[in-house]
């Protein structure tokens, strides 16, 4: 129980990083509906995902093909949590300033430290022959998001339903604490039970709390079931069966939690805690 109480207080951290900044050119961003003043500059290409400097965040993204490029940015405000209450601030990066070979790239300066919603805005050439596919209506997600958003809504093929990258700059490194150790258990010895995460605990039957139904925390609660089935492995489908939306970090895809995906950190540690 001790253990499972530490899980638990870390499950609200993220990784952090740092890099440097080469500004050429700041402007002070015009775009209206944002109460905070946002600067923009060139940024630098490395490295890709939004990383953090002493002045402000910095994004990089590959596309070979791109024509033009977009920041799009989601603001939350003040005192709300709902998704359609957060304001969209978008900024278009200049081939000439924001690009270097392949990668785009852009620093801001204002931008708050966590909870912000970002993505994509990609056009490029037509050609379904050639695997173009870029259409500028669809935010997109970034492949290397450190950490991706959730949704609240599920069976929607527009709107709100979509991933989005966020980062957390406040938080400390996830703690896997002292003892953790890999498992190393014979292939001999596996017996694995398949599982989708949010069919799992979903229902009411499961007994657990509304709000972890359907979540990797959720699963957590339920791993004494999967050990009383002598299964000492469990096969994750949003992991293994998935196509992973992000490099750098797996998606609640498949759960009914929005979120971040601090609780699959969780779901690994506890797990191997549980082993013999």
């Amino acid at each position: 129980a001790q253990r499972f109480g530490s899980v638990r207080s870390t499950l609200a951290r993220a990784q952090t990083g740092n890099a440097g900044r080469i500004v050429t050119e700041e402007r002070e961003s015009a775009m209206a509906g944002t109460e905070m003043p946002l600067k923009y500059s060139s940024g630098k290409a490395s490295p890709l995902g939004v990383s953090q400097d002493e002045s402000g965040l910095n994004f990089a993204i590959f596309s070979q093909h791109a024509s033009s490029v977009t920041l799009c940015i989601k603001l939350p405000e003040r005192g709300t949590k709902d998704e359609e209450s957060e304001k969209a601030v978008e900024f278009a990066l200049d081939c000439q300033k924001n690009k270097t070979g392949d990668i785009w790239h852009v620093s801001v300066e204002g931008l708050p430290t966590s909870g912000v919603l970002y993505g994509y805005r990609v056009n490029g050439p037509q050609g379904w022959e050639q695997g173009h596919r870029f259409d500028s209506n669809i935010v997109l997600l970034d492949p290397y998001a450190k950490l991706v958003s959730g949704r609240n809504y599920f069976g929607l093929d527009k709107g709100p339903s979509q991933p989005f990258g966020t980062y957390d700059f406040d938080s400390s490194p996830f703690d896997w604490g002292a003892d953790y150790q890999l498992p190393n258990l014979p292939e001999t010895d596996l017996v694995i039970y398949e599982m989708n995460v949010r069919a799992f605990t979903a229902d009411e039957s499961s007994g657990l709390d509304p709000a972890v139904r359907g979540s990797y925390l959720g699963f957590i609660d339920k791993l004494w079931f999967c050990r009383s089935r002598i299964c000492l492995n469990s096969e994750l489908m949003q992991w293994s069966c998935y196509l992973f939306l992000s490099l750098m970090s797996w998606s609640s895809r498949g759960t009914l939690t929005q979120g971040t995906t601090w609780s699959i950190h969780g779901v690994i540690l506890q797990s191997i805690f549980l082993l013999p």
